[in-house]
This record gives C-alpha cells, sequence and structure tokens, in this order.
C-alpha cells in the first residue's frame, strides 16, 4: 500500500515539473511574439446608434459591426451597444 502511494505522489510530482516547465516555455514564446510584433493588441470601441429610422439604424449596426480599424500595432473593432430609432 505504501508503494502505491509513493508511485502516485511520484508521478503527480512529476507531472507537476512538466506543467511548470510547459507553462514557462509558453510564456516566454507569447513574450517573444510580442516583442517581435507578431501579436497585435486587440481593442474595442463601443458605440450607441441612434438613427431617425429603424432601417437606417439597422443599416449602420450591421456596417460598424463589419468594421475592423488595423495598424502596425493594434486591430480595433466596432461593438455596438445599442441601436434604435426615434427621438
Amino acid at each position: 500500500m505504501l508503494i502505491v502511494y509513493r508511485a502516485l505522489f511520484l508521478h503527480r510530482l512529476n507531472r507537476e515539473r512538466q506543467s511548470s516547465s510547459y507553462q514557462s516555455g509558453l510564456m516566454e514564446a507569447v513574450t517573444a511574439q510580442f516583442v517581435a510584433g507578431g501579436i497585435k493588441e486587440r481593442r474595442e470601441m463601443c458605440v450607441v446608434v441612434k438613427a431617425d429610422v429603424q432601417g437606417s439604424a439597422e443599416a449602420l449596426s450591421r456596417s460598424l459591426s463589419k468594421l475592423k480599424l488595423e495598424n502596425e500595432e493594434a486591430m480595433v473593432t466596432v461593438k455596438v451597444l445599442v441601436s434604435e430609432a426615434g427621438e
């Protein structure tokens, strides 16, 4: 019984060591990509659409949702929070 517990303990210890080395390698790879410019920062611009008729509001919302602005540092998408018609 003691041998089984020891084997389980050694197995868990080995698995934790492998996980730790994997996590540190993953962090280094992600950092290297940021430094090299491989990953762009993602930003989101929230907007409220208010139009005189519902059809215009829907068309604007649809067009804005498809819009993506991108440069060498970041990629910006538009998120429509509210789309309404009326006064």
